[in-house]
């Protein structure tokens, strides 16, 4: 595979633990969150619940190099994620372009993992978000909301804690 396609393929958000001890890659067009040691050893590849395999076509874009273009029947996998020395919170869109347009690029599903690759709960927000960090010990969830137009939203985590259940937004607070 060419560098240039799989820099395409492979684009990942990224997020340290905070005793530094490992560090965290959530990829937008795999359904995978790979883990890895400070010296960027790969520790651990976490599958995700819903698998999610890209849809692209191949051409060449600038320069002459090998470029992708995803198929509008592509799914996004994850398209944010927050570590805590506990949990990796992996924000999952699982959208396709045909289904949801531009809004295939947010999310309202939170994935949480246990550091050893184990999913823990899934949190349904009520709305959709493009970004997010978690507030563990005040319970909460901060998000960027960009329609019907951008805002911060505050999310109380579910009261049972963290086992599925719906987060309901605060918008603006």
């Amino acid at each position: 595979m060419p560098v240039t396609v799989a820099q395409q393929l492979y684009r990942s958000f990224l997020d340290v633990k905070p005793d530094r001890s490992r560090f965290v890659a959530a990829t937008q067009h795999f359904g995978q969150i790979e883990v890895f040691l400070p010296d960027g050893t790969l520790d651990l590849t976490i599958e995700g619940p819903i698998p999610v395999t890209p849809s692209f076509e191949l051409f060449e874009g600038r320069r002459n190099f090998p470029s992708v273009a995803m198929d509008r029947h592509s799914r996004r996998a994850y398209v944010d994620i927050v570590t805590s020395q506990k949990y990796i919170y992996a924000l999952f869109a699982g959208r396709t372009f045909d289904e949801a347009g531009i809004r295939a690029n947010y999310a309202r599903d939170i994935h949480v993992f246990a550091w050893g690759g184990e999913l823990v709960s899934v949190i349904r927000l009520d709305r959709d978000v493009a970004t997010f960090t978690v507030d563990e010990d005040g319970g909460r969830i901060f998000a960027v909301q960009h329609h019907p137009a951008p805002q911060i939203v505050k999310f109380e985590l579910p009261a049972s804690g963290l086992v599925s259940g719906i987060a309901k937004s605060q918008a603006g607070e």
